[in-house]
Order: C-alpha cells, then structure tokens, then sequence
C-alpha cells in the first residue's frame, strides 16, 4: 500500500496476502529509520469476556489534508482458552465460548497527525498517533501499544534516556546486552512486577539519541493517563521493545492518549542531552500540574527523617532529630506513622501484659504487622494521641522546624474497615472501601497480609482528604511521606463496582487537594507532578558521576556506604567524606532526605556541619527562584535562571572564570566578570 508522508516523515505500513496489517511499519524522518522494521508495530486488545484482538483485517486509507485515517476491522480469536475475569479466590476461569465460534468484530482506527515541536532550541518534526474503536456487541477497557523505537533502525549503539528506579537513566544501549526498566523486578525479584505505570513510576516521555551523529528521538504523549509500561530488550536483541497498556473506563467506544513521536538531527553530548531531559521533564511536569490543579507544590525542601518504630511518644522520641535539624537550618523531620496500626496491637498487647500472653495463649501467636498497616485515621493514643503530636509539631516549629509524617491510600484488611459492604458508608460494589481485582472479591495489593489499597472511586477518598486536613489543622503537621504512591493507589481499577474505571485521576485529586492546602507531600515514587519524589535506592546508586543531574528535581535519599545499612550522609556528617557530594545534589535540586541524627553528638564533625549548614542555607535563599537549570559544559556546574529570566545563579563544582560579575552568597565577596571563582560555592551573576 501507499505510504503516509507528512512533511519529512514517511510511515509505510505492510499489508500482508490475506489483506491484513501486518504492521504498522517502517518509519522515517529526513530518510533517517526511526524503527527496526523487522519487528512488527502493532496493537493488542481485549474483553473482560476473553474476547482477543490480534489481528486487524484492512479496509482502506483516509487521507483529509494532513489527517490520515488507517480503517480496519479488528478480528477476535477464540483460541485462548481464558478470561481476564477471575474466580473469587482470584483462579483462573475458561472462556464460556466454543473455540470454533465466529470471531466478533470492531471497527478499529489507526489516527495520524503531523506534528512539530521546539525543546531547547532543537527543532523537532514527526507525527502523533492513536487507536480508536467502536462496536456495539464489545466492551473494551484496555489495550497494548506494542511498538519499538530505535533511531538508524537498530539500538545497538544508541543511548536511552529514561529516568527509572534501579536502572541507570542513561544507558548506552549493545546488542549484547540486556535493558529493563523494571529494575527492581529484575535485582530483587518481587513486586511491582514490569507493568510499571507512566507518570508515577516511569516517566511520561521517552527520549533516545541515535549512534553517529543521527539525531535524538522524543516521544510524549498529550495528558495524563493510566498507561502501564515496560521498556525492555533480550541480549542478542536489536531492538528495543516499548509496551504501552492503556486503560481506561470500560466502554463500546474507546480511543487511547495520543502518544507523539518526534525526530532531532542535532548532534548532542551528554551534556546537551541532560538539559534537554531537564526542559521536557519541567514542560511534562508543569503539563500535569495544570491538568490537576496542582497550584502550590513547590521546590524540594530539606528533611531528616527518624523512624524509631517502636515505643514510641511523639512529645519524648524525636527531640535529639529535631535539634540537628535545627542547626542544619534544615526545613522538615519526618517521624514514624502517627495513625492506630498493627504496631499499636503490638504495643497493646505488651502494655497490658495479658496473662493469656505470658502462658503461651493464642494471643501469643498472633502475628502481626507494623506501622505502615493502618487500622483507622486516628492518631495512635499510645503514642500521645493528638495532644502529643500538636506539642512536637510546636516544639519543633519554636525551633524553626516543621514536622511532616506518613500518609497512605491503604488501610488494614484486619480492622473494621474489612467489616461489612459499605465500610462506615464510605465503600462501594462488591469489595467496600477496597480496589478489588478481577473477581471484584480479592483485593489488589502487593502485602495481602497487611496492606489493601483503597478503592478511590468510591466515598472514601473524601474521608481520606477530610481527615488528614483535620488532622493537620489541629496538630500543625505540614505535611506527609505517601507510601506506594504507584502501586497501592495510582493504578488499580474499579473491578469492585465492574466498571474498571482507573482512580489515577482520584489519586492525583487527592495530592491536589492537600498540596493546595500547604502540605508538603513527598510521593514514594517517581511522580512527574510533584518536586518531592522520594523512592529509595534500596543499597543501589542509579546516579552515578555525571549522571547526578538525573536525579534532579527529587528528594531521593543518598546511596547507602558499602557494606553497610548506613546513608553516606552520615558519614559525611562525621568528616569522613567531604561535603561536596550534597553540594552536587543540591545543585541540581535533588534534596536527598536525610537520616545523619544517626551519628551520635559526640561524633559529628564541627567543620562538616558548618559546610552542610551553609550548603542548606544558599539553597533556601534561592530555591525560589531556581526556576531553569542548565548543566554547564566540562564539570563546571549547574546555573539556574529564575522564570522570568531576571535572577541568575550559579553552582561552581570547579574553579572557573567568572562569565559576568558574581557575588558569594555566603560571604558576600564580589568578584568582576572574568574574575576566578573558588569551587563549590553559589554566586549570584549579574
């Protein structure tokens, strides 16, 4: 069949004998292949029913100007023997259909647009694509966007740039060598799996700079959405395989977020490619902030965060983090979860020191879970209650010092709240106030013990919202850590009421709502809409030397010491590593949540406070208006514009000559344009 030509791209698609696609194609921009054609470019669909979509019978091309309408029918098959609806205890069930019946159909569209684009002063060319499909006998609520993107039409020799949890984010690609971004699916093997979810664990944009001089390939798609993902390749694979699983209400007529693909012949080092990132990233987070109504979010600020766990008084357990903090003019401590737990079980059955306990009972034997399994919104009485929690928050706030504490859409499968079909009034459906799975009668979660995601669909998100205003408005909490942002709340779906409907959008409601209030909310995740990402590197380091900038925008925590369950913050803290590492990240405004009150009194370095103290002070005098990052060529550092473009800043991790008239922030020293400005300090340029 004819190729689609738009401007300088050429989409060809294959049609096979049987008048099939095949394959959406070959595509290529100025003659440059942006894909392995070899590998088919195709989409994948189904029906809770088990109704599978894989095969797209072709009708005609619609050309209308630059609008381009690829018309198939999509043909079901009815040799997969299962249905994505489970039984109760969460078995698989058979199809209630005969294998040999009629395949069902549904009028399917592949959409083209041209599109064109201008990101750091590179001019990008390409188009934008979607699926849509309409038929009254089939309901759909999902589909996979199965494609690969690899610029000269091979990966090997490229570079992907794809900020993940434990995978590099930039990682030159081999043939010869394997490339996920489920990282910690593949270094630890447990949950989340690979099917990661865009904006909240992976990024909402792919970017990827081809070998020998080829350009840079952006890929973006027009809004939030839930769309789960795996970016993955095999060794010995030239390709690099992109699924996209779209989800969405269930519905007779669907029509996925358009995704754009974008095409660069710049030549970029790394360097140029780090501020590139660093303009699509702010683009894509100021984009969602704006679809949610996220108004006041915010820079990352400084924390240290103490976790004692157990025996536990808010007024009593965190006086020593609380005068550190202090005088590292830092802004936040986090404490431990202030809500009744299975934790508070534990501490009551020891206060009351049942006699059932001591003789071996059952009371005995029961096994119990932590702090982070929430029994209900109230704050843990043994801990102090409220009137506890309100006289830390003012002891620290007299010392300059908010407290922030721990939030989560989950709650314990063990207390009331698992009690009945409606859950206090707050639930729905078959499962009350919890995301139910396939059956829509177990629940879907990664700690089946302990935690339950909620169903925010249902009542219970403006419970949720409700209670944590008020509890903060009568305590002076300014603000919360949110457990599994990703996975326990941003991608489950209505199976309970039975209309798979995503939450994603209550999720981000949620964050809104408190964010607009004045709470700081830092996501356990990597959340594009929010500056205060906090996912650990669980004894891993994902930025590494000049792959620092990366985690730019964050609070990520510093890299463990080796051998060791120990933060290298402390270390610095002691004087045994130099300062310069926090120097880095803050620079590029990565504001690693802390946990040096570890180090005992009498351990701490005095010159090592002094620099980290000064360090936290620059970075609160300017983190308002360090609007715009540039990383400067050849180590030099990172300068910041503010918005407006009227203020300039910059970060020297070596000496340099000035570039215009500096002032030290610290000291007020002033040196001319062309003058040498010592390292690792902040001056003001003019």
């Amino acid at each position: 069949m004819n190729s689609i030509h738009f401007g300088p791209v050429e989409i060809t698609p294959v049609i096979n004998a049987q008048s099939e696609l095949h394959s959406i194609g070959a595509v290529r921009c100025h003659q440059t292949p942006l894909r392995n054609e070899q590998i088919r470019f195709l989409p994948w669909f189904d029906t809770f029913a088990g109704d599978v979509f894989g095969k797209y019978r072709f009708c005609n091309l619609q050309q209308t100007g630059d609008e381009v309408t690829l018309h198939l029918k999509a043909l079901s098959s009815n040799d997969y023997p299962f249905r994505e609806k489970r039984d109760t205890s969460g078995d698989l069930c058979f199809r209630d259909v005969c294998w040999d019946a009629p395949a069902k159909e549904v009028d399917f569209r592949i959409q083209f647009r041209p599109a064109s684009d201008t990101v750091d002063g590179h001019t990008f060319e390409g188009f934008k694509y979607w699926f849509e499909g309409d038929s009254p006998e089939v309901k759909c609520h999902r589909i996979v966007d199965r494609q690969t993107w690899e610029i000269g039409g091979a990966i090997d020799g490229n570079t992907q740039v794809l900020r993940s949890w434990l995978t590099p984010a930039r990682c030159p690609m081999s043939k010869g060598e394997a490339y996920s971004t489920a990282g910690f699916e593949h270094v630890i093997g447990c949950m989340p799996g690979n099917l990661w979810a865009r904006w909240t664990l992976l990024p909402s944009f792919d970017l990827q700079r081809g070998r020998e001089g080829r350009g840079v390939l952006l890929n973006y798609f027009d809004e939030v959405s839930l769309i789960r993902t795996v970016v993955e390749k095999n060794v010995g694979d030239d390709h690099l395989r992109f699924w996209d699983l779209h989800l969405f209400e269930e519905t007779h007529s669907f029509r996925t977020n358009p995704k754009t693909i974008l095409h660069c012949p710049d030549t970029l080092d790394n360097v140029d490619l780090m501020n590139l990132w660093t303009r699509v990233h702010d683009r894509e987070r100021d984009k969602a902030r704006r679809q949610f109504g996220i108004e006041k979010d915010g820079p990352p600020q400084i924390s240290l965060c103490k976790n004692v766990w157990v025996q536990i008084k808010f007024d009593e357990s965190y006086r020593d983090v609380i005068d550190l903090a202090a005088e590292l003019n830092a802004d936040n401590v986090m404490i431990d979860p202030i809500w009744e737990s299975g934790q508070t079980q534990i501490d009551e059955i020891e206060r009351l020191q049942l006699k059932d306990k001591e003789v071996g009972g059952v009371l005995a034997k029961l096994t119990l879970s932590s702090q982070c399994e929430v029994i209900d919104l109230e704050v843990d009485k043994l801990r102090g209650g409220e009137e506890g929690l309100k006289k830390v928050c003012d002891e620290a706030r007299a010392k300059g010092i908010n407290i922030l504490s721990w939030i989560a859409a989950h709650l314990s499968p063990r207390s009331a709240w698992n009690h009945g079909h409606t859950n206090k009034g707050q639930g729905h459906g078959t499962f009350g106030v919890f995301a139910a799975k396939e059956s829509g009668s177990h629940p879907d979660t990664g700690y089946a013990s302990a935690c339950w995601a909620l169903n925010l669909n249902a009542p219970v998100t403006d419970y949720l919202i409700a209670r944590i205003k008020e509890i903060s408005a009568k305590t002076g909490l300014k603000g919360f850590l949110w457990d599994s942002f990703s996975n326990l709340g941003w991608w489950q779906l209505d199976y309970s009421k039975g209309d798979k409907k995503p939450q994603f959008a209550q999720m981000a409601r949620i964050y809104a709502e408190l964010a607009n209030e004045g709470l700081y909310l830092m996501p356990e995740a990597i959340t594009t809409f929010s500056s205060h990402s906090c996912l650990g590197m669980y004894g891993l380091d994902a930025y590494q030397g000049e792959d620092l900038g990366y985690s730019y925008d964050s609070c990520v925590h510093p890299p463990v010491k080796e051998g060791t369950h120990e933060y290298i913050d402390n270390d610095i803290l002691r004087g045994k590593l130099p300062v310069t590492y926090l120097f880095e990240c803050v620079a590029h405004k990565r504001v690693p949540n802390m946990a040096c009150w570890q180090v005992p009194a009498q351990e701490r370095d005095p010159q090592a406070l002094a620099r980290m103290r000064d360090v936290f002070s620059v970075y609160k005098k300017i983190r308002d208006v360090m609007d715009v990052r540039t990383v400067l060529k050849n180590g030099e550092g990172v300068r910041w514009s503010s918005r407006d473009g009227g203020l300039h800043h910059l970060f020297a991790f070596r000496e340099q000559m000035a570039p215009a008239n500096a002032e030290d922030i610290i000291s007020g020293e002033k040196i001319p344009a062309g003058g040498k400005l010592p390292a690792h300090r902040v001056y003001r340029l003019s």
